[in-house]
């Protein structure tokens, strides 16, 4: 028996990439070119104009876990192969470099707020006029507590709240085994001289 092939068969010239469909190359192919030039020339506008809708959505659900598949599940990609979608959108230059992109954003404005910012704030918090009692009591503890005014103390108790005994009952044993020690020698120096006498 042989094997019928279809249209949709690998070997079909439609399917692939770069193959030319009656002297011309697709439209699929075009786009992804114009990506990957985008995508190495370093312009995140241009790759987000060419990105489907999908796409942009798979990179910003993808930021949420940095799990491809279930990413790709939230963006809307179905079917019985979503795993191997997800690894071949991961893998595309333009959604690389779309994801490294809201990535650096994302880091960018974290840095945003250094420490400085953050001592301004609370201090402007402090100063305004309107502002509650218990909102300038907290900002002045965590002013206090960055000058170091404020120190956290942590104590730990044994059962019941007592001391936990470990010192005191290393330092006991210490002694118990000390006096042990100089019996033992004790008794070896009257054996000696025991045996001096007798001999």
């Amino acid at each position: 028996m042989t094997a019928r092939t279809t249209p949709l068969d690998s070997g079909c010239a439609r399917n692939r990439p770069g193959a030319l469909v009656n002297g011309a190359r697709t439209r699929a192919d075009s786009r992804n070119d114009a990506l990957n030039r985008l995508a190495s020339a370093g312009d995140p506008a241009g790759v987000i104009r060419l990105l489907t809708h999908r796409e942009r959505s798979f990179c910003k659900e993808y930021l949420v876990d940095y799990n491809a598949n279930a990413a790709a599940k939230r963006a809307g990609y179905t079917g019985r192969n979503v795993e191997k979608t997800a690894h071949q959108v991961s893998k595309r230059p333009m959604v690389m470099a779309y994801i490294e992109y809201l990535q650096q954003a994302k880091t960018d404005s974290i840095a945003a707020y250094d420490p400085d910012y953050v001592l301004s704030r609370v201090a402007a918090i402090i100063e305004k006029a309107d502002a509650k009692d218990t909102d300038k009591l907290r900002g002045l503890e965590l002013l206090a507590r960055h000058l170091g005014m404020l120190r956290d103390r942590t104590e730990i108790s044994g059962p019941d709240g007592e001391a936990i005994a470990f010192e005191e009952r290393r330092i006991e044993e210490t002694a118990d085994e000390f006096t042990r020690n100089l019996a033992a020698i004790a008794d070896k120096n009257k054996k000696k001289a025991a045996l001096a006498l007798v001999g």
